[in-house]
């Protein structure tokens, strides 16, 4: 899996569907932001992130681009963390060489 990069929904030529990752709810700015994808990948191999807010209260789905440096950086915080997070995931369930032996000795026994 590539790495995700933040990226600005404004500056790209992708219009169409995107699936949305997570939501979010500030409640110090009484925003709710979602994070989403077009799953195109960057120059560099990662998979672009648009993020964006909404008045979840008015029950619009509409879109509006952030503000603010602390906005962005809000969001490339928690995009961190949850790369962070999904990576460690994986990484714990990843099999060790007993894992195998164990499925191969199932396997035997299964047979006799």
């Amino acid at each position: 899996m590539g790495r995700w990069k933040l990226a600005d929904v404004r500056k790209s030529k992708t219009m169409g569907n995107f699936e949305a990752l997570f939501t979010i709810d500030n409640e110090e700015n009484e925003r709710s932001y979602v994070l989403y994808t077009d799953h195109s990948i960057d120059e560099e191999g990662n998979i672009n992130v648009y993020a964006s807010f909404f008045d979840g209260s008015r029950g619009t789905e509409e879109l509006y681009p952030l503000e603010s440096d602390e906005e962005w950086k809000m969001m490339e915080e928690i995009l961190t963390e949850v790369e962070r997070g999904l990576q460690e995931g994986l990484e714990e369930e990843e099999m060790s060489e007993e894992d195998f032996l164990q499925v191969d000795l199932n396997e035997k026994n299964q047979l006799n």
